[in-house]
């Protein structure tokens, strides 16, 4: 089996809710999350945001502060490693109009 450093997910989220910014494949046997970067792009103010771990079948568990605060143009570095199964998914939420820009990096065993 191979370990693979890659881009796992990268994309501007736009909408209220909740939204999957990672899930495992079920092509790979899992995965090691290794930084996730969070920017407020909007044109101004902050956006508040509420970061999830989903096990498959399972329910969300929170990783990041509650109503975690970004300052308009700041950065936000959630840099603590996330093992994680086939399914198991990163889930970002949001409330409002909002616009995040996301990248997820890590490893994924094949």
């Amino acid at each position: 089996m191979a370990l693979l450093v890659r881009l796992l997910g990268a994309d501007v989220k736009t909408a209220s809710g909740n939204t999957a910014i990672y899930t495992v494949p079920s092509t790979v046997s899992g995965a090691i999350v290794k930084s996730i970067r969070l920017v407020n792009t909007q044109a101004s103010g902050a956006v508040t945001i509420n970061l999830f771990f989903t096990p498959n079948g399972g329910s969300q568990v929170r990783i990041l502060d509650k109503d975690k605060s970004i300052a308009n143009g700041a950065l936000l570095l959630f840099s603590n490693e996330l093992t994680m199964a086939p399914s198991d998914k990163i889930e970002l939420s949001t409330s409002g109009t909002t616009s995040i820009d996301y990248v997820v990096c890590g490893i994924e065993r094949t």
